[in-house]
């Protein structure tokens, strides 16, 4: 009789093991989503145009028979504006800091004082690392790109998640320093320098009233996160609209800063100002260096297609095109 308690409680530390394993698979499962995993077999069988000389790095590339040399001249920053309201880093969950619906990265140009923005869709399907509740790796994965964000800690850890995401799918491309901006960050930064202005390049009056197109509007808080953020998810393919007025944002802020002849200690307010809702590994200093690169005219995107997915819109990359593309910003012939 004695031996009864003893197997009740194996029996109910047994049934407490099994309901931890299906917890930590449910968490596993809810953010893999539909996604696939990546197997080494598939990894394996993937071709490039161009191959790296040294492995594991991308100094030295030869590309359509030629040989290229990465351009020592350009510094990258990796902007993210990240679909989350609350101050960054306050979610201590996995899958709930937000995710990354604006991905913009500057490839700046040292030598000649010019930077140009390369547009990354957030519904690339591309390697997500996985990671479970308890902040520990899991798994590899094809997802949206937005969701890497969300497995970090909605801090630095996502910057850093993300920025090694999208230098994986750009063949290894190093991005040198990472901003990340909250929406209700969009409304103080805004509002700080006294509206954004810019000429609403066509319809989107089902946003806001006020924006007819061909008007020129200064922008309010209210409006500019309005402007960046608004889609009609029902349409398939609404992120790639949402993207340009992202970008039109962005240059119009940075015109705007120039034309006031901004100093660093502004900028230094400015960051200060919005703090509670920015995550970066750049100083003021070097926020304030690179408002004075020449942004180019010209919007570029990583190239492909949006498809329309089982749950999401899924953006699948134009791979000749993208490794074309990236021979032509970072590379110079030898």
């Amino acid at each position: 009789m004695a031996d009864k308690p003893k197997k009740k409680s194996n029996v109910f530390y047994l049934v407490c093991i099994a309901v931890m394993i299906i917890s930590i698979a449910y968490v596993i499962w809810y953010f893999a989503g539909h996604s696939k995993r990546i197997s080494a077999e598939e990894n394996n069988s993937e071709t490039l145009q161009y191959a790296a000389e040294n492995s594991g790095t991308y100094q030295n590339v030869t590309y359509n028979g030629k040989s290229y040399t990465y351009n020592r001249n350009l510094k990258t920053m990796l902007f993210m504006g990240i679909d989350q309201h609350d101050e960054a880093g306050s979610y201590s969950y996995k899958g709930t800091g937000g995710r990354s619906d604006c991905m913009i990265l500057f490839i700046m140009n040292e030598a000649d004082g010019t930077a140009k923005m390369l547009e990354i869709s957030r519904d690339t399907m591309t390697k997500i690392a996985v990671y479970d509740t308890k902040g520990e790796y899991a798994l590899d994965s094809t997802m949206q790109l937005t969701m890497q964000y969300s497995f970090g800690d909605g801090a630095n850890k996502s910057c850093r998640l993300t920025k090694e995401a999208i230098s994986n799918l750009l063949h290894n491309i190093p991005i040198d320093e990472y901003f990340s901006m909250n929406i209700d960050g969009i409304k103080v930064l805004n509002d700080a320098i006294g509206g954004v202005t810019l000429t609403v390049p066509q319809d989107y009056t089902e946003i806001d009233p006020e924006f007819k197109e061909g008007e020129t509007i200064t922008l309010d808080g209210e409006q500019a996160e309005k402007y960046v953020r608004k889609r009609d998810t029902s349409v398939t393919g609404s992120n790639d609209g949402r993207m340009e007025r992202q970008t039109q944002y962005i240059k119009a802020l940075f015109s705007q800063m120039r034309q006031k002849n901004a100093s660093e200690e502004t900028y230094e307010k400015l960051m200060d100002a919005g703090s509670s809702y920015i995550v970066t590994d750049m100083q003021a200093e070097d926020v304030y260096n690179f408002s004075k690169f020449d942004l180019n005219d010209n919007d570029l995107k990583v190239p492909g297609e949006t498809k329309k997915g089982e749950f999401n819109d899924e953006y699948y990359v134009d791979e000749d095109a993208l490794q074309k593309l990236i021979i032509e910003l970072f590379y110079v012939e030898n």
